[in-house]
């Protein structure tokens, strides 16, 4: 049952990662511009968080397994229809419903985990969900290339979204007969779902079409737009629940560690997505590879995600002192290192090792750093939490995307040469080794503030 839970968080970190390593192939295949490039990653994170916390009520109302097959059900059509776009924002369409879909069915798995009886049992079901998001977004990247060299029928980098239709049919029809907790009837207020939607939405378009649009005066509308449309839902979730009304997201779960916690996920996944973006178009562009060798490339990452994933309880048995920092500064030194063979245009050869760093750190941080941040969330607020938990990590994630994606681009140029690429990519891994160093700094934090009270769900 575990087991087949997790296949859903692999299969969301698969498809969102996949398509990475697929970009230039999409490019040639359907004449899309950068811009429309970076919306094919990053309306997957913006429609997944801006919907995250509604999936995760939502399963409260329909009980989270019956929640999960639903959503597993819907994703694998949003597949489908990535598979026959015919152009760019057909895609992008298609991408925005598997975001959607992925929000129904990603929060039941927390929520689920954290239904577990035993606290050991609990345990490893969060380092099986750290290690279903490593293999998800390193094996993405080898099975995309794998995938687009050969060819098979001849779907190029369409064969990706198939096999995740087919994959996604297979773990509903497994799930048939489980029956898991019921669910507890109750209103979800569409209002507040809509404008944290529009809102997240409206800000996210100018940090992707602005430098497209050369700054355009039009693209402050929409960025005061998302931010009223915050403003609004802040103000509607104070007033739902002063009045006893059903509250999205309820402000008290809000204390100041857990607030902290979330800021801190946020700083690392704004590494994690626009990390797998960005090194894929540095190999596939400086370093000229095809699809299935710079897929390769990141086994190297994946090889010390999964030595340090897998071995992290025994050495942190032995480690004095707290093994998720010390995976920050692996990070920050692997990305680091990467940055510096990067500006100086050093041989493929040179960034194994930095890859290999760059895994290994984030196989100490990727999985602790969820189930460290689910367990500082208030008490009786463990549904609401996951939600929130996850909406942070897609909105690091597309806001990544959208930040750093628009750095390289600028950089590259439109006719990119090898010194504008290679400018291109350091900074880009400079930018990665910072937000390292920032998860580093925020960590102490949370064990100076207090714990949370007790609150009502």
């Amino acid at each position: 049952m575990t087991a087949l839970l997790l296949a859903g968080t692999f299969l969301i970190t698969f498809d969102f990662f996949a398509i990475s390593v697929a970009l230039p192939s999409i490019r040639e295949a359907l004449q899309a511009t950068p811009s429309q490039l970076q919306w094919c990653v990053a309306v997957f994170g913006v429609m997944f968080g801006a919907t995250l916390v509604a999936g995760a009520r939502l399963g409260e109302r329909l009980g989270p397994l019956r929640a999960f097959r639903a959503g597993m059900g819907l994703f694998g059509m949003a597949a489908l229809g990535c598979a026959v776009a015919q152009g760019p924002w057909q895609l992008i369409g298609a991408r925005a419903l598997q975001g959607l879909s992925a929000a129904l069915l990603s929060p039941q798995v927390l929520a689920l985990i954290g239904r577990l009886p035993q606290a050991g049992e609990r345990e490893r079901a969060f380092a099986g969900y750290g290690a279903a998001l490593g293999l998800g977004s390193g094996l993405g990247q080898l099975v995309g290339g794998a995938l687009i060299a050969l060819d098979p029928a001849g779907l190029g980098w369409r064969a990706e979204f198939v096999l995740s239709a087919l994959f996604a049919s297979g773990v509903a029809w497994r799930l048939r007969g489980y029956r898991g907790p019921a669910g507890v009837a109750q209103r979800i207020d569409v209002t507040s779902v809509l404008l944290l939607a529009v809102a997240v939405v409206a800000l996210m378009l100018p940090l992707i079409e602005g430098r497209r649009q050369h700054g355009a005066p039009w693209l402050l509308l929409p960025a005061a737009l998302g931010a009223v449309g915050l403003v609004l839902f802040v103000a509607r979730q104070r007033r739902l629940a002063a009045s006893g009304g059903a509250v999205l997201v309820s402000p008290a779960v809000f204390t100041p560690r857990f607030a902290t916690a979330l800021v801190t996920v946020l700083t690392f996944y704004a590494s994690v997505a626009s990390f797998m973006l960005i090194f894929s178009l540095t190999l596939q562009s400086q370093y000229r590879l095809p699809p299935h060798w710079a897929g390769l490339v990141f086994s190297a990452m994946v090889a010390g995600f999964l030595a340090s994933n897998f071995g992290a309880r025994r050495l942190a048995a032995r480690w004095p002192g707290d093994l998720l920092a010390a995976g920050t500064w692996v990070l920050a030194a692997g990305h680091a290192l990467l940055a510096l063979a990067l500006a100086t245009q050093q041989a493929l050869a040179w960034l194994l090792l930095p890859m290999v760093l760059a895994g290994l750190g984030m196989g100490l941080v990727m999985g602790p750093l969820i189930a460290r941040a689910m367990g500082v969330a208030p008490a009786g607020q463990q549904s609401l939490a996951s939600g929130l938990v996850g909406s942070v990590q897609w909105f690091g994630n597309a806001l990544g995307v959208a930040l750093v994606g628009t750095l390289y681009f600028t950089l590259a140029g439109e006719a990119p040469a090898a010194p504008a690429l290679a400018q291109a990519g350091a900074a880009s891994h400079g930018v990665f080794a910072l937000l390292a160093l920032g998860v580093a700094a925020l960590l102490p934090r949370w064990a100076a503030l207090p714990r949370p009270p007790a609150a009502a769900a």
